[in-house]
């Protein structure tokens, strides 16, 4: 809905739900049906006034529109740099508004406790100047510890709360993060995810899978695995390989099918991050195409691995049947570059002043993609050899 919600565009939502359930379209109809009721002859303009309320969390329209009038006033402006705060992990204002979305962001326990036993459908009700859920604030929240957000979570959960709530992200809206996503990503607490997995949390969320790969110890990666998290399609294999952990890669390639139907280009994307051959390997081992050519760039994984002086990489292609024969001399002389061997590359090019006139804007990266993944050797050749430093 937004901090600054629009009620009036939301009246002409209702206005339109009602004329898709009058039509019978069925899009209107399921939902209507997802907000918990049933389309009916009665169906009026109320009723779809509260199926719009209830997609945004709240119980009724009235309680939405009171919610839209608490978010133009001062109290809610001081709340929201507040909560915004907690989710950043910045210093606590001064001031805190003693609200229920302020309890959950600081582990206030018993003034939770307090909310709920006078009214237990506050576990799930949006609140707060960001309209999220109270179990969102305390799983996002950078002020609690681990324990504390764990017991606050049990309480809400005790009570109702959908251990499916998330909030959108702040870069893109569009996109949702979930609690479990919290749990596993920024909190790599298995704990507390696996509260959530019981009470119903969904692990193929889009998120959660992909931001466990980013932890070493593998706690809650097993955890997601082991409750069904899918592997396809949600790129974590590719994230597992922007750190060299044979292991999690492993526990992700034995629950992939095939990874040649990977579209994400994994064995491009090993090399790129400077993978050895055995993680190379074990990546074909898995299906993935040694031939695979990148529509980007237009390069097999050989002519990548040539290209950035990954001579393991390399040979690990060669004998799972790439084809040596692809490679270019541009690849070669690249390759030479990328090794830090100027004198080398020097004296290729003084052979074959046509390797100069061949790059392109593909080329002109490779400085600043060596500089970001930290290969000095490569930086070295590429600055020695000429390349701009502000590529």
């Amino acid at each position: 809905m937004g901090e600054t919600p629009d009620l009036n565009a939301l009246k002409r939502e209702g206005h339109e739900l009602l004329a898709g359930v009058r039509g019978g379209l069925p899009e209107a109809l399921e939902r209507v049906r997802r907000t918990g009721r049933e389309p009916g002859r009665n169906f009026g303009l109320l009723d779809a006034l509260k199926a719009i309320a209830r997609e945004h969390g709240f119980d009724s329209w009235q309680r939405l529109r009171q919610h839209a009038a608490y978010l133009r006033t001062p109290e809610a402006a001081a709340e929201r740099g507040a909560l915004k705060a907690a989710f950043e992990g910045e210093p606590k204002p001064a001031d805190l508004p003693q609200t229920l979305a302020m309890h959950c962001v600081l582990g206030n326990l018993q003034a939770l406790r307090l909310a709920i036993a006078a009214d237990r459908r506050l576990a799930d009700r949006p609140c707060g100047a960001l309209g999220l859920k109270p179990l969102v604030y305390v799983c996002f929240s950078k002020w609690l510890d681990n324990e504390t957000a764990r017991e606050c979570a049990s309480l809400l959960l005790q009570n109702g709360a959908d251990p499916n709530a998330s909030r959108p992200w702040e870069w893109n809206p569009a996109t949702r993060l979930s609690v479990l996503y919290a749990a596993v990503g920024p909190r790599n607490d298995p704990e507390l995810a696996r509260m959530l997995l019981d009470a119903g949390a969904d692990p193929n969320d889009n998120e959660s899978l992909y931001h466990s790969a980013e932890h070493r110890d593998h706690a809650c990666l097993r955890l997601l695995l082991d409750r069904g998290a899918r592997v396809e399609g949600t790129n974590a294999v590719c994230r597992m390989l922007d750190y060299d952990d044979p292991v999690g890669l492993d526990l992700l390639l034995a629950k992939v099918r095939n990874l040649r139907e990977d579209p994400s280009f994994p064995v491009h994307h090993a090399i790129g991050n400077g993978r050895s051959g055995a993680i190379v390997r074990r990546l074909l081992e898995a299906g993935a195409d040694p031939e695979a050519v990148r529509p980007t760039d237009g390069l097999s994984p050989l002519r990548l691995a040539v290209r950035l002086g990954n001579e393991e990489a390399a040979s690990a292609l060669e004998q799972a049947g790439a084809d040596p024969s692809a490679v270019t001399a541009l690849d070669r002389w690249i390759g030479a570059i990328s090794r830090g061997d100027v004198e080398s590359a020097q004296a290729m090019a003084r052979e074959d002043p046509s390797l100069v006139r061949q790059l392109g804007a593909t080329e002109w990266r490779m400085l600043p993609d060596a500089a970001f993944r930290g290969d000095a050797a490569a930086v070295r050749g590429f600055a020695g050899m000429g390349w701009p430093l502000d590529a």
